[in-house]
């Protein structure tokens, strides 16, 4: 069978379980994350020469790691507009 998670995730041994970062998908963040996102994984496809699909997964590795650290976590429960103000308040440092 065709292991997929192993060719869009090439770091991943074949057969090893998939992260829970990768329940995650970009559509799932805020919109301000989705935006740090997407350029995060333009420049790691442009400048740095990843393939599109390695660089948007790195990306949101590096997205949900920043999200932690600050104490984001993505919760189905929130309302957009809780979000989006912890959002703001961690992309202005306080």
């Amino acid at each position: 069978m065709l292991d997929l998670d192993t060719i869009f995730d090439p770091d991943r041994m074949p057969g090893a379980p998939a992260s829970a970062s990768t329940a995650v998908m970009p559509r799932d963040l805020p919109v301000d994350c989705h935006f740090l996102w997407d350029e995060r994984a333009a420049i790691m496809e442009y400048d740095g020469g990843l393939a599109r699909e390695h660089a948007e997964a790195q990306a949101l590795k590096y997205i949900l790691e920043d999200m932690q650290k600050a104490g984001l976590v993505l919760q189905p429960c929130l309302r957009e507009v809780e979000v989006s103000s912890r959002v703001s308040a961690w992309r202005n440092g306080v």
